[in-house]
């Protein structure tokens, strides 16, 4: 018995021996030169180009060490290059079916992208075409992976194509996150993302990213967007369309800071911006506050059977339900327009739906009575329109002072050669507000009816009357005109005017 157990610990002795002895050649140069290029032969085989790397340190273990690598295409250019690429992880861990890196720390990247006239990248080529099988299958990932901490420290990265929105460079590149994932669930938590860019173009001085993905539940706990001039913020959560909702909010935004990429997008003030949208059991809610000042726009209501509306054949099933409401609204100060003197205090309504196939009709109607032209004020201001399936009727009328103007019109939308009418009437409508140039006395009482078809077609056709009376345009005093006329064949053709 004891001579058995003498052999046995013997043999445990020279199998610790021999473990010792690997893991002591392991940390050995010549070890760790023989896996580097084993390592190198490997992916330079797998490779249309070259993986070069000067040095690998590291116990294995725990922890590995690149020291300064680089990638070369096989036409000898340059796609990227580090000075120290950091590992530590756990290989216990995989006992457990969990790949953890305790963090991985990058050291002064260098990329060069270049999209050819191909419009094929370069890091492209580098890769061999792969073969694709008749009968592909794929086992179902199994394992958790959770990385701990990424690092990368002042990256820059060359970027060279033909589209001018995207920058030629990022520089002073720094990223720190961490993250998680399974076949089920996903988490990203990116602390910081920053970068300088060409002159012409807004720097990110940060980006904050918290999501997390639970089956088919998508949540975005944080975004944070911070440029020199703006700072953006926003929360999401999302299943489907029918089950989601966000929130975004600004801080006194420039979007001149974005014209670069949003040319279109000029504004004349800096507004405070809050927006929350929400949808549940397939109705759609937004809430839109833009504040400048004292001045403000806001939008709220919903949309019912939302889903629909995303789809061309069930789109006229949905039901709009919105309404703005204006607050010493300046579109000439918001949208730096010319010769709009106009401060807008009201409301604007939007119901129903008017496709073809839906039940209601589309209404809107808005009413700024509150509202002023320069320094006169409306005592009435009022639009009330109605579109179903193409057909369309609106009716207007503004008072402004002792004057009033009213408007009717009628067509076909759908129907280029459909009918038209159009009736406006005034009574001693003060119009020099709108026509300066006409002096400051101008009155009109007129009644313009037009009628016609073809409207919206290349040839329209229509006759149209006009009676003016007691009416100053001008300064010229109209004591009565009539005319009459037609538009026919590109022409237009006064057919009688009488003037007193």
């Amino acid at each position: 018995m004891h001579k058995t157990l003498k052999y046995l610990l013997a043999i445990i002795a020279l199998l610790l021996g021999l473990i010792l002895l690997v893991v002591a050649a392991t940390q050995t140069a010549p070890f760790r030169n023989l896996v580097r290029k084993k390592l190198l032969t490997t992916i330079n085989n797998q490779l249309n180009g070259t993986l070069a790397l000067e040095q690998l340190s590291g116990n294995f273990f725990s922890t590995i060490e690149l020291h300064r690598a680089s990638l070369t295409s096989s036409d000898g250019d340059t796609v990227a290059q580090f000075d120290r690429l950091s590992l530590n992880y756990s290989l216990f861990s995989l006992r457990k079916g969990t790949v953890r890196i305790d963090s991985i720390v990058l050291q002064s990247p260098r990329v060069h992208l270049a999209q050819g006239v191909d419009s094929i990248w370069n890091f492209e080529k580098l890769f061999p075409p792969s073969v694709e099988t008749d009968n592909p299958t794929s086992k179902p990932f199994d394992l958790f992976i959770d990385l701990r901490s990424f690092i990368l420290r002042e990256g820059h990265i060359n970027i060279g194509m033909a589209d001018t929105l995207v920058p030629h460079y990022l520089s002073h590149l720094n990223i720190d996150l961490k993250g998680q994932y399974s076949s089920n669930s996903m988490l990203v938590e990116l602390e910081h993302l920053r970068f300088q860019t060409p002159p012409h173009l807004p720097d990110l001085n940060d980006l904050q990213v918290s999501l997390v993905r639970k089956d088919s539940l998508w949540t975005l706990n944080k975004l944070v967007l911070i440029t020199p001039r703006n700072k953006i913020s926003s929360l999401a959560e999302y299943k489907d369309v029918k089950d989601f909702s966000a929130s975004l909010t600004t801080q006194d935004l420039n979007p001149d800071e974005f014209s670069f990429y949003l040319p279109e997008l000029k504004l004349g003030v800096t507004p405070v911006i809050s927006f929350n949208i929400s949808s549940r059991d397939d109705k759609m809610s937004p809430e839109l506050n833009l504040t400048y000042r004292d001045q403000g726009l806001r939008l709220s209501g919903e949309v019912t059977r939302f889903a629909d509306l995303l789809t061309d054949t069930t789109r006229h099933l949905a039901d709009l339900n919105l309404l703005f409401s204006l607050k010493n609204f300046s579109p000439e100060k918001w949208f730096s327009l010319e010769d709009m003197p106009a401060i807008l205090n009201g409301s604007l309504s939007i119901r129903g739906n008017g496709l073809p196939g839906s039940s209601k009709p589309l209404e809107i109607k808005a009413d700024l009575s509150d509202s002023r032209w320069a320094q006169y004020q409306f005592s009435e201001l009022v639009l009330h329109s109605q579109y179903a399936a193409g057909e369309t009727r609106a009716q207007a009328s503004i008072n402004i002072g002792n004057g009033q103007v009213t408007a009717e019109a009628f067509t076909n939308l759908s129907d280029s050669l459909s009918p038209f009418a159009v009736t406006l009437k005034s009574t001693q409508f003060r119009a020099d507000p709108f026509l300066p140039e006409w002096g400051d006395s101008t009155r009109l009482t007129f009644h313009l009816k037009a009628n016609g078809k073809g409207l919206l077609s290349q040839s329209p056709q229509g006759r149209f009357s006009l009676a003016m009376q007691q009416s100053v345009a001008a300064r010229v005093p109209i004591d009565t005109l009539w005319l009459t006329g037609h538009y026919l064949d590109h022409q237009l053709v006064l057919d009688t005017i009488r003037l007193l």
